[in-house]
């Protein structure tokens, strides 16, 4: 059975859309206002060239007014309340509605289009610079131990209790590993 479209009622149908690990997703948009429903998953593999050919700009339909909902809208697969989705690698004013129950998505006509064939500078993750990395870094807190070799091995213990050397360098290192693979995540 055909989802209905939450902008306008209408019967949506099954189109298909190419992904960038090689498959095909099946979407469902509506003919008649030209929205696109994603289901949990679907909106981030969809190529650019896809959305192109799917989110086709029709002169004849952008002249046309084009009713809005005062109420939030209804998720087409399982009737929960839709709400505003917001995520950094997408464009900020992009108008896009996420169900809360299922995490489908409900990209008004040409949002799908405009999210995915953005100037490539816009769609640049952020990068931190190595002051902003370690800012960032600090407001973590680090595990309590050792920062340097040396110190681990001339320590002696300042209470009398017995130290675990072994799991101090451990904790340091893990502390280590976990800030160069920031570093590697956020491109700095």
């Amino acid at each position: 059975m055909a989802l209905s479209c939450p902008q306008c009622a209408t019967a949506m149908n099954e189109v298909t859309a190419s992904a960038s690990v090689g498959y095909s997703i099946v979407l469902d948009q509506c003919p008649r206002c030209g929205g696109i429903w994603c289901d949990r998953w679907e909106l981030y593999p969809v190529t650019a060239a896809a959305a192109e050919r799917l989110d086709r700009v029709d002169q004849a339909a952008l002249t046309q007014p084009t009713a809005t909902r005062g109420e939030p809208l209804q998720c087409p697969r399982c009737g929960a309340r839709m709400g505003r989705f917001r995520d950094p690698s997408l464009p900020e004013d992009a108008r896009i509605e996420r169900c809360s129950t299922c995490d489908g998505m409900w990209l008004n006509r040409g949002e799908l289009r405009r999210v995915k064939c953005r100037d490539t500078a816009t769609a640049a993750p952020r990068r931190l610079t190595a002051a902003q990395l370690d800012r960032l870094a600090s407001l973590t807190s680090p595990p309590v131990g050792v920062r340097h070799l040396a110190d681990a091995l001339d320590a002696t213990p300042a209470t009398g209790e017995d130290v675990d050397v072994r799991k101090e360098i451990l904790s340091g290192a893990a502390w280590f590993i976990a800030r160069a693979a920031l570093r590697v995540l956020l491109h700095i």
